[in-house]
């Protein structure tokens, strides 16, 4: 199943300009792939390596966060409240190649534990099929 902006939108607590997910690609009980293009136009260029622009790590890092709020908030929690994502911690974090502008990345999150309202995600940030970043994050959630 494919879920556009619209629905992501309706959904996750992030918006305009820090929303880092264009659209879900798929999305199932354990797994969930969702899509960024980077463009040159986003405002980051101007000041991270205008002569060779490099799309952050910290921010391929709060997109594989985002998708991952994005797809327990979607598929396990009430969308008629509030909740919001709140990240925990980080482990084994790997940037394995770089990510530019004219890239497609895509976020695969697979739930790797559960206890309560705790989260293990494991995560794996890819271009096209270039692995570009691997790390297991910590979550939980809280009502707004």
């Amino acid at each position: 199943m494919e879920l556009g902006i619209d629905e992501i939108l309706k959904t996750a607590p992030h918006k305009y300009p820090f929303l880092l997910v264009d659209r879900v690609i798929e999305i199932d009980d354990d797994h969930i792939v969702a899509k960024k293009n980077i463009t040159y136009n986003e405002e980051l260029f101007k000041g991270h390596f205008p002569n060779y622009p490099v799309y952050p790590g910290v921010l391929q890092i709060e997109g594989l966060a985002q998708t991952a709020g994005f797809f327990v908030k979607y598929r396990f929690l009430s969308r008629k409240k509030e909740y919001i994502p709140l990240f925990l911690g980080i482990e084994n974090a790997k940037f394995i190649d770089k990510v530019i502008p004219g890239d497609s990345i895509y976020y695969h999150v697979t739930i790797a534990q559960q206890k309560a309202d705790f989260y293990k995600f494991k995560c794996i940030l890819k271009n096209e099929e270039k692995i570009c970043v691997k790390a297991i994050l910590f979550a939980t959630f809280t009502e707004a």
